[in-house]
């Protein structure tokens, strides 16, 4: 653009030049065959040049000044856009730092838990197997028997224990699943991901009971 510029104001240069040695040679055709010794003459001459000329140049330097202000336009046009590209740049890196760092804080929260129910399971698990252990047994006549009380109340354990041990793997299992989702996930913004964990998290818990787990969510 600001070759053409430079190439439009030389044609215009040389328009000008043409111009101005064409009335000045019939002005000195028409009215002088020499320089003239008169002061007269001259100043007929200077207001004739004046005439000619002014009109000429006002019109180049409108035009001068035409193209340098859309020049001007076009480079501030430029800078606007690549300021506008880093800032749109900047927004994304932030936005992906912003997604980074809350999915981390996501993938530990549910490892927390994920470690919590694996916990809750074992703990379940030891108290049956000590109940066994600790379970009294009386000779019968069939062998050795566990006094009904007794036996009762381990059936009662066991099945409490077993039940509660399922809802700790299913959640497990569960988390797991939603932590896999989580960082495979193609997430555009943060809210897209904080409303995937919320929805899946909230349903994971509806559906396997609300426990008390051992670790708080600071995201």
């Amino acid at each position: 653009m600001k070759n053409a510029s430079s190439s439009e104001i030389k044609k215009l240069g040389l328009l000008v030049a043409s111009v101005a040695f064409t009335f000045l040679g019939l002005y000195f055709f028409k009215f002088h065959a020499s320089l003239s010794n008169q002061s007269a003459d001259w100043g007929n001459f200077g207001s004739y040049i004046n005439g000619v000329l002014s009109p000429i140049l006002l019109f180049l330097t409108l035009i001068y000044i035409a193209n340098t202000l859309k020049a001007q336009k076009e480079s501030q046009a430029e800078q606007s856009e690549g300021i506008s590209g880093q800032i749109k740049e900047m927004m994304n890196s932030n936005q992906i730092n912003q997604i980074t760092s809350l999915r981390t804080e996501i993938i530990g929260l549910i490892n927390n838990e994920v470690s919590f129910f694996i916990k809750r399971f074992d703990k379940l698990q030891s108290e049956l197997s000590d109940a066994i252990k600790d379970l009294p047994t009386i000779k019968g006549p069939t062998g050795n028997l566990a006094p009904a009380d007794k036996a009762e109340a381990l059936m009662a354990l066991t099945q409490s224990n077993s039940k509660e041990m399922i809802k700790a793997i299913n959640m497990v299992i569960n988390l797991q699943r939603l932590a896999y989702n989580i960082i495979t996930g193609n997430f555009k913004t943060v809210d897209d991901l904080r409303k995937k964990f919320e929805t899946e998290y909230k349903d994971i818990h509806a559906k396997f009971g609300d426990w008390q787990v051992e670790t708080q969510s600071t995201y």
